[in-house]
């Protein structure tokens, strides 16, 4: 089975002199200090491991290797750690001269948005009718904040429940029949807000799926945040968020029309696969790739196409990022 060397960026203020090993589930995981600037905020983290594919081999790594070495480390210095992008991918191709690897890298520009009247208008109108939306406006403004889906779902849905309210729920007495009622989030009336956003979601999905695992799962924390279940919230973050403006919006008596969520940067991420002639064909992973021209590729905008119109590119090829590295 192929063996694979990946290297993800994490964003930290931990600062070291010297490279740091951790080892999990005989997996050893070095975080390369020693590479870090004084103004970085992240540090590169590199891990060995073997798979069928590239993608079988960050998949492993991103959902259970390297996560729990950050949550421990984490723990144990009291200091966020937050795993971004996989921005290298090195195959074992010891004996061959011919390399390949994968090389992703994230650019940020600033998004600025112009504030037009009608916004103010809008504004004002809101804060003399948010008697009974502020609590929902709050969660709305922390929900856009959010980048992270989990984050986001969070607070979007805390959004929700205060747009759908309260209810009494009916308990009966398994021993004598008697049935007694406490206040609870009235699932109902999330359910018809939701479908206000979303009308193909059927009751009983909306119900099963959503109320019942994603918001069980993100409020009651009784299942690890794998990036397949994360892939999943993105569309439902979108729908609640949605769901939280029209009913805004009616209660408010808003004109209705159709809002962007806004960031406060657009993150691009290049993602460019590379052939190349190395220098050290006796070594099993070979860095002495075209780092430069990649670099350089990135501030053109140039990412992952066969024939692109880039001058410094003697010495490698660029190959198709998809399919090409699908299966290597």
């Amino acid at each position: 089975m192929p063996r694979y060397l990946l290297r993800y960026r994490v964003q930290t203020c931990l600062t070291q002199k010297d490279d740091v090993d951790l080892s999990f589930d005989g997996h050893k995981t070095t975080f390369l200090f020693s590479q870090k600037h004084t103004n970085d905020t992240t540090v590169a983290v590199q891990v060995e491991l073997q798979s069928a594919s590239n993608r079988e081999a960050q998949t492993l790594a991103a959902s259970l290797l390297l996560p729990q070495v950050l949550d421990s480390l984490s723990f144990s210095t009291g200091t966020p750690l937050l795993l971004e992008q996989c921005e290298l991918v090195l195959k074992d191709e010891v004996g061959s001269q011919k390399r390949r690897v994968i090389h992703v890298a994230k650019r940020s520009v600033p998004s600025p948005v112009e504030l037009n009247t009608e916004s103010c208008a809008e504004a004002q109108t809101l804060l003399g009718r948010n008697e009974h939306l502020s609590l929902a406006l709050c969660w709305y403004r922390y929900a856009l904040y959010r980048i992270l889906a989990l984050d986001r779902f969070l607070f979007q849905w805390l959004g929700l429940e205060s747009l759908a309210g309260q209810t009494q729920i009916p308990v009966p007495c398994p021993s004598c029949g008697h049935t007694n009622s406490h206040s609870g989030s009235n699932k109902q009336k999330a359910y018809e807000l939701y479908s206000s956003a979303e009308p193909a979601t059927s009751k009983q999905t909306f119900n099963r799926d959503i109320w019942g695992e994603m918001r069980n799962a993100v409020f009651h924390g009784n299942q690890y945040p794998l990036p397949t279940f994360l892939t999943r919230l993105v569309p439902v973050n979108e729908a609640l968020r949605r769901a939280c403006e029209t009913e805004i919006s009616k209660r408010a008596q808003l004109d209705e029309r159709p809002r962007v969520r806004r960031n406060l940067e657009s993150i691009y991420y290049f993602h460019n696969f590379i052939e190349w002639t190395t220098a050290t064909p006796n070594s099993a992973f070979a860095f002495d790739f075209p780092l430069k021209a990649l670099s350089a590729m990135v501030e053109h905008g140039l990412s992952g196409s066969v024939g692109v119109n880039f001058p410094e590119s003697s010495g490698f090829s660029v190959l198709n990022y998809e399919p090409d590295s699908l299966e290597w």
